[in-house]
């Protein structure tokens, strides 16, 4: 087995280059040299002034601060004799096994106790016990979302690098005996340290065999209330649970044995060694060996928060499961590279070649989900159902319909229990690859017990995006009829989603139905429904009842005010809207782009010679929003309305050439030098609106042609043409 020895050097040599050291990056990196460098080719880095700007390196080094923001908050506690939770130790007497695979007793208690235990149990106390908040399972948000102003909710560069927000925000706080045993996750992994240090040995995932996974009977410690003291017990049901078995750290007694019985790990290339101070960043690619200790700080704790993104099931794993079921010989009779070997490597070579680039400069193809199911068939290898997730994901990021066909064909074809949240993956994957009506058939399939409110939100969704408002309209009341219990467990946008296809379809009535029973549930007072509500009733001209919502919503922000503003102009009420936009000062809410361009609107037909209007173009000056496009276009056909053509053309000329292209802003200057009669400037600003390749309405080239049609104008213009 020569050859995959080798295969280990080559990797370390690919990944971190001569050093063989984790490269450490001084600042956060852009997120397309992250992609391209680091997660791409599966490369672990360490980026210093990472997290330097969070609230948290600073207040989270005060426990009293801790325990004030989480006084009220029951928290998971994690107890173990040693603090090695989730590792290897030895089996109880009933068991036929040395070893067993030990999960924790947990402890549910509110933070301030259980952050006592934490440091009290820094030495091991009286009753044995080591405690480490280790929940995960999205720990963060859950039981610690009081902290959550304290640091970001995602790594901005990271996400934006791997195109998706994180699966799971995990916090933990241990002292110096919390350790974590060798493991893999199938995560893309940004681990934040705030407190203290983090010291990590890393092993790329081409060493998998130097880990010895082996099958371990599950066990578990529960806590005896006669003796105050952990109990080791196995499950029950007996289960076994596949864990690696080298603990990197040895006592100096069981060292020997310990590098006798794995030498392809203790006599191999070392694992890589990492310490993440507070302030920095660990990306562990997905399926990157791992085992962590930690260096408490001054207070006796080390406090970390990890943030799990969802890894890309891709050729890459399926290399990696190809290389672990690899049979490798047993280690009494395996001698490392560089000794000759009885067993050949050369149909391992043969097989590796066959699935493996020939080089590393060799370019990467892009496999699809049929490349890996194709693959992953070919090696006889079980696809669980997270890898058809994955897969379900991929195909409905590329849209490619005929992808989408021959996935679902593959999973029906494996039997697979299909869940409510893998139908709703399948849903959503046709709906992006635009088999709306496939979707339809499978949803009306679907069992009630598998159709929930993700279903129902997927369907109509689609229904919207594709122009069918009315199927949209007919789905909605469906649901309204038959499951009016799930409306609750629907999010904001999907009502937003059904108002919008009511002023579509012209359906007052049924808008006013949906407005109802967000009353009478209680949901009309968020914030994002009542905007739209406004705007809704806004578009049908019911003022009054667009009134009622803006003066039923206690929190009104930016978009509410502006909002009332564009119906009141739209209504006609000019000086209403003038008055709103006067209200919303006072109140001390933000004035943004989108509010001066509406009131801009309504001072142009105030007919007082443009003397608001020079008052609002003074504010946006003083608020540094002349620039703004809309706010130009605004103040350009505020100003051309009032006949004020001079002011108009200035404005029209601040435009910047990237912003010259927009239509609005010719038009309204158009439609000043028309409606007051100066057609020779309209036509010269023809000529330029043409040379600039603008297009002008064709309701103001009809009218133009209309006054050129006159004796009195063809006198004028000395027979020019349009």
């Amino acid at each position: 087995m020569k050859e995959v020895e080798t295969l280990w050097e080559e990797v370390r040599e690919l990944s971190l280059g001569k050093s063989g050291r984790v490269e450490r990056l001084e600042s956060p990196p852009t997120p397309l040299r992250f992609l391209r460098e680091f997660v791409s080719p599966n490369k672990p880095c360490l980026i210093s002034n990472a997290t330097l700007h969070w609230p948290a390196l600073s207040s989270w080094s005060h426990d009293d601060y801790l325990s004030r923001a989480l006084s009220n908050d029951v928290v998971s506690l994690h107890l173990t004799p040693n603090g090695r939770a989730d590792a290897l130790v030895p089996a109880p007497s009933t068991s036929s096994s040395s070893l067993c695979f030990a999960s924790p007793y947990v402890h549910r208690l509110l933070f301030p106790e259980a952050l006592r235990l934490i440091l009290s149990c820094g030495n091991a106390n009286s009753s044995g016990t080591v405690a480490y908040a280790q929940q995960q399972n999205d720990c963060f948000r859950s039981e610690y979302s009081a902290l959550a102003a304290d640091c970001e909710p995602h790594i901005p560069w990271a996400s934006q690098a791997l195109g998706c927000l994180p699966e799971a925000v995990n916090l933990w706080i241990g002292n110096h005996l919390s350790e974590t045993s060798f493991h893999k996750d199938h995560y893309e992994n940004l681990y934040a340290v705030v407190c203290g240090q983090k010291h990590f040995l890393l092993l790329p995932p081409t060493d998998v065999h130097r880990m010895y996974i082996r099958q371990y009977p599950a066990a578990h410690y529960s806590f005896s209330q006669d003796s105050g003291q952990l109990k080791l017990e196995l499950d029950n049901p007996a289960r076994n649970v596949p864990w690696c078995s080298v603990n990197p750290y040895p006592s100096p007694e069981t060292k020997d044995a310990e590098i006798s019985q794995f030498p392809l790990y203790f006599n191999g290339p070392k694992p890589l060694e990492c310490t993440v101070k507070a302030g920095e960043i660990l990306y562990l690619p997905s399926m990157w060996f791992h085992h962590v200790k930690q260096t408490p700080d001054s207070s006796g704790r080390t406090i970390a928060i990890n943030y799990w993104y969802d890894m890309q099931f891709d050729i890459k794993y399926a290399y990696f499961n190809f290389l672990q079921s690899i049979s490798y010989p047993s280690t009494c009779n395996l001698k490392l590279a560089g000794t000759e070997c009885e067993d050949s490597g050369s149909d391992v070579c043969a097989c590796l070649s066959k699935y493996a680039p020939s080089n590393s400069n060799a370019t990467p193809t892009t496999s699809t989900p049929t490349d890996i199911l194709r693959l992953m068939d070919g090696l006889g290898l079980p696809i669980p159902p997270d890898i058809y997730a994955s897969l379900i994901k991929e195909s409905s990021t590329t849209g490619d319909a005929t992808q989408a066909t021959q996935l679902l064909a593959h999973i029906n074809r494996s039997g697979l229990p299909l869940s409510s949240a893998l139908l709703n993956r399948i849903l959503l994957m046709y709906v992006s690859c635009g088999l709306i009506h496939t979707a339809r058939h499978m949803f009306d399939k679907m069992n009630v017990l598998n159709k929930n409110s993700i279903s129902w939100a997927i369907m109509l969704a689609a229904y919207m995006d594709n122009g069918f408002y009315e199927e949209a309209i007919f789905l909605f009341v469906q649901m309204m009829e038959l499951h009016s219990t799930i409306m609750l467990e629907l999010p904001a946008w999907i009502f937003i989603c059904v108002l919008k296809a009511c002023v579509h379809t012209m359906n007052l009535t049924l808008g006013k139905q949906v407005h109802g029973w967000l009353l009478k549930v209680g949901y009309a007072t968020n914030l994002f429904l009542s905007c739209y509500l406004i705007s809704f009733y806004g578009k049908f001209r019911c003022l009054d009842d667009a009134d009622f919502v803006f003066d039923q919503t206690s929190e009104r922000n930016t978009v509410i005010w502006t909002a009332k503003m564009v119906n009141k102009c739209q209504g006609e009420y000019m000086h209403e809207a003038l008055v709103a936009f006067t209200e919303m000062g006072r109140a001390g809410v933000k004035r943004n782009e989108f509010t001066y361009s509406s009131v801009l609107r309504a001072c142009g037909r105030m007919k007082d010679h443009g003397r608001c209007g020079r008052l609002i173009h003074a504010s946006t000056i003083k608020l540094g929003l002349e620039s703004d496009i809309y706010v130009q276009c605004g103040l350009v056909d505020m100003y051309g309305k009032c006949g004020l053509l001079v002011e108009a053309r200035r404005v029209f000329e601040t435009v910047s050439d990237t912003n010259k292209t927009n239509i609005v802003c010719w038009n309204a200057m158009l439609t000043g030098y028309i409606r007051h009669g100066l057609y020779i400037e309209a036509i010269k600003f023809l000529y330029q609106m043409k040379a600039a390749g603008i297009q002008p309405q064709e309701s103001l080239l009809n009218e133009l042609r209309i006054a050129c049609g006159s004796t009195t104008l063809e006198n004028k213009t000395d027979g020019m043409q349009i």
